[in-house]
């Protein structure tokens, strides 16, 4: 569903301010690019095979779904489920980056258009057999695709994380992902007091400094060589900063400037489980362009454990954060998951009438001069946000302006069985 509204503005009375400060959140339009297959290769065209060497057969392509319809077939739902299926399972993988025959190009690559795109997302949605209902527990597949005169090579691995390799070594299931039901092994023995789930780093991935990692908000980043694709291992340092906390959130924010000594790479930390009567620890990491340290800020989120907080917003100003009218959902921890009968992702509910909120977290003294501030938004999810600004005019930082696309819900309950062909 496409959206295009905008909300009233939210605003707060400051405590020791010189300035108040209002936040305009705008539901924006959400826009799908339609992507053609490309025409067939030419007779010429020799397209690189890579070696199969796994231990199951490669999948067949499924039919297609009949023209004019929209309504998943069995087998589309099969080759959702089966997504990346043919793809080697390696996370060493020391052969030479894949041409991509210029037969498969629509158009014209620019010849100066230089550099390497880098992408992460799950990879792997069955582990030996055992098929993955929801897409967010499948293991990282990080690949890229070099641009350089014209010509494109790509080449891909699986990020090494210990549960990828462990589960590859006993060639079964080990780990339980946040949205996986029960125990994972198959066996009897289910542990109810067992909420460790197993890091896939599969969301995001950072290229910075001649630095590359694969992120994942609910652990560490595994820092990873950009060349070979190989995973180094997880990441307590990055590009040179402690976390603050053992984890590092998946979305980040580079903020470009005409003068590249002002580029900065923002990324942050926040604390998934405060200390008691304490508010969860945050911390905001800034690089330039050489990856050392420009600014690191540390504060406290109040009642934060069950927020969410999947991506951030930078303005000059401000570093901001959108905490999700989400919390515990302590019936369905004691009377579902406790029996593995439902996920432990599923026990953090959305709660209908609750307010998110929107953090202003200062970045600069201007800021700070203002105050952190928490100020009320809609009872809506967000996941993922456009842009924030400072109007034009407004130099005082009491102003700010965020385009977002805030869910009406969110149930992380949904998965993979609950589409049918009969929907």
């Amino acid at each position: 569903m496409m959206y295009h509204a905008v909300s009233a503005p939210a605003s707060l009375g400051t405590r020791n301010a010189t300035a108040p400060i209002s936040a305009s959140a705008r539901r924006v339009r959400a826009v799908r690019a339609a992507v053609s297959e490309p025409p067939p290769t030419s007779p010429s065209a020799s397209p690189f095979v890579p070696r199969w060497n796994l231990s199951r057969a490669p999948l067949g392509p499924g039919v297609e779904p009949a023209p004019g319809t929209w309504v998943p077939t069995d087998q589309t739902i099969d080759d959702w489920r089966s997504i990346y299926r043919n793809t080697t399972l390696s996370t060493t993988d020391g052969n030479a980056p894949r041409t991509i025959s210029s037969a498969r190009v629509t158009g014209v690559i620019p010849h100066e258009l230089t550099g390497t795109l880098f992408r992460n997302g799950p990879g792997l949605l069955e582990v030996y057999g055992k098929k993955l209902n929801q897409f967010f527990d499948g293991d990282g597949l990080i690949y890229s695709i070099a641009f350089e005169a014209g010509a494109l090579t790509f080449k891909h691995n699986f990020v090494g994380t210990k549960g990828f390799t462990e589960e590859r070594a006993a060639q079964k299931m080990l780990y339980k992902g946040a949205f996986a039901i029960g125990n994972p092994k198959g066996d009897a023995f289910y542990n109810p007091f067992d909420f460790d789930v197993k890091n896939v780093a599969n969301t995001g991935v950072v290229d910075w400094a001649g630095e590359l990692y694969a992120l994942w908000e609910g652990g560490k980043p595994h820092k990873m060589d950009p060349v070979s694709l190989r995973t180094e291992g997880e990441a307590d340092v990055v590009l040179g900063q402690a976390l603050e906390v053992p984890q590092m959130a998946a979305h980040y924010r580079v903020i470009d400037a005409a003068d590249p000594a002002d580029k900065r790479l923002v990324a942050f930390s926040i604390e998934a489980q405060n200390s008691f009567m304490q508010p969860n620890r945050c911390c905001f990491y800034e690089w330039d362009v050489d990856g050392k340290q420009a600014a690191r800020q540390t504060f406290g989120v109040p009642d934060a454990t069950f927020g969410f907080f999947h991506d951030c917003l930078v303005t000059e100003n401000w570093y901001m954060l959108v905490q999700n009218p989400t919390a515990l959902d302590p019936q369905k921890l004691l009377t579902e998951y406790m029996f593995a009968k439902c996920a432990l992702a599923q026990v953090i509910a959305f709660q209908d009438g609750k307010s998110a909120l929107l953090h202003m977290l200062p970045r600069t003294e201007k800021a700070r001069a203002i105050g952190q501030q928490a100020i009320p938004l809609a009872n809506q999810f967000f996941f993922h946000h456009v842009n924030a600004f400072e109007p034009a005019g407004c130099n005082d930082a009491s102003q700010v302006v965020f385009d977002s696309a805030p869910w009406k819900f969110m149930d992380f309950g949904m998965n993979l069985d609950m589409v049918n062909s009969k929907s």
